[in-house]
């Protein structure tokens, strides 16, 4: 696949409403076993966890590859936004991986992107909310040009279909 340049949140915008889908009952083991149970079909899924870091007087996101098992912390940390992120689908996210903060807006351009996103550990007050995971099938430009994402749409609905497997 030809590496795409990357989407920018400022003149790129989801075309419908994307998928998202909530599930209740599920923790990091199940998300750690779902996305590495060794799925022939699926390249390499890799989880991105998105950071905040001091920039001049500002501050931008960047994306860090992360473990299933620190995802707890993260988000006890606030840091409950992460990405499910297939290389061979779109290696032009690679620089912003490696902690390149010159794209200020890293969460907006891996969704944008088409990866699956997991929200986990978000929190209302005290209650913790449901895993909410979703994706971004499709994105159009101010220009007209579109992009399609079919390939993370059917990878999110292979991890929404496993996980709720796990609950029930």
């Amino acid at each position: 696949m030809m590496p795409r340049r990357l989407v920018d949140p400022t003149t790129w915008a989801r075309t419908g409403r994307g998928h998202a889908t909530d599930i209740v009952g599920i923790d990091e083991k199940d998300i750690s076993g779902v996305l590495s149970m060794g799925n022939t079909d699926w390249p390499t899924l890799v989880l991105l966890n998105v950071d905040r870091v001091k920039v001049d007087r500002g501050f931008a996101e960047v994306l860090v590859e992360v473990a299933y098992e620190e995802m707890p912390a993260l988000a006890q940390e606030g840091r409950w936004d992460f990405f499910v992120w297939v290389p061979e689908w779109t290696p032009e996210l690679a620089p912003m991986v490696s902690g390149d903060a010159s794209q200020r807006r890293a969460a907006a351009i891996a969704s944008l992107s088409g990866l699956v996103n997991v929200q986990y550990g978000r929190r209302r007050g005290a209650a913790v909310e449901p895993v909410t995971v979703g994706c971004v099938g499709s994105v159009r430009s101010v220009d007209g040009e579109e992009r399609n994402y079919e390939e993370y749409v059917l990878l999110w609905k292979a991890i929404v279909r496993a996980l709720r497997q796990r609950t029930s």
